[in-house]
C-alpha cells in the first residue's frame, strides 16, 4: 500500500524509473544468453548396442542388463547409469561424478564395452561410446505403443511420422 502512496506523492519518480527500463532494454537485451537452456559440465558417456530382431524386452534382458553389470564393474566415478531399449537398439548413458576426466571415463566406457562384448548374443554390434554433454540430453521422450502393430511397425511409424512432426 505504501508504494500506491508513494507514486501518486511523486508520479514523476515513476515515470523516470519506467523510462530508463525502457531505454535499458535493448541494451540488457543483446548481452542477454540466447540459449534457453543453461551449459551443464557433468561428464556422460553413452554405449550403443545394436542387435536387429530382437523385440525391446529381449534387447533389455540380453544385451542392455549385460552393458550394465559390466559398468559397475569396471568403471571409477559413476553417479548413476539409465538405460533404455527399443526393438533392436539399446543405449546405456552414464553420468560420471563432476569433475571427472571426460577422456579417461570414454576409455573404461570403452574398455567396459569390449568386455560386455564377450557376453553379448553372436551378432551383437559391439557398443559404441560416445562422450555426451548433458546440455545435449533429450529435455522430452515419447513412448508409444499399439495393440495392434508390431514393434517393427511401430518404429517406422515414429520415425517417419512423428519425428518430423516433434523436430
Amino acid at each position: 500500500m505504501w508504494i500506491v502512496q508513494i507514486a501518486l506523492r511523486r508520479p514523476y519518480t515513476f515515470i523516470v524509473a519506467a523510462l530508463l527500463i525502457l531505454f535499458s532494454m535493448p541494451f540488457v537485451l543483446s548481452k542477454m544468453a540466447t540459449d534457453i537452456f543453461p551449459q551443464i559440465h557433468i561428464p556422460v558417456v553413452a554405449q550403443l548396442w545394436e542387435y536387429r530382431g530382437l523385440t525391446a524386452k529381449e534387447m533389455a534382458e540380453r544385451v542392455t542388463f549385460q552393458a550394465e553389470r559390466e559398468l559397475g564393474q569396471a568403471i571409477d566415478n559413476i553417479e548413476h547409469t539409465e538405460s533404455f531399449s527399443v526393438a533392436g537398439l539399446g543405449i546405456v548413458k552414464v553420468f560420471f561424478q563432476p569433475g571427472t576426466d571426460i577422456n579417461t571415463a570414454l576409455a573404461q566406457t570403452t574398455m567396459s564395452a569390449n568386455g560386455a562384448a564377450r557376453g553379448m548374443p553372436q551378432g551383437t554390434q559391439a557398443g559404441r561410446v560416445r562422450a555426451w554433454s548433458a546440455s545435449e540430453l533429450p529435455v522430452v521422450q515419447l513412448s508409444i505403443s499399439s495393440d495392434t502393430l508390431s514393434d517393427i511397425e511401430i518404429g517406422d511409424a515414429a520415425g517417419t511420422v512423428l519425428r518430423p512432426i516433434v523436430s
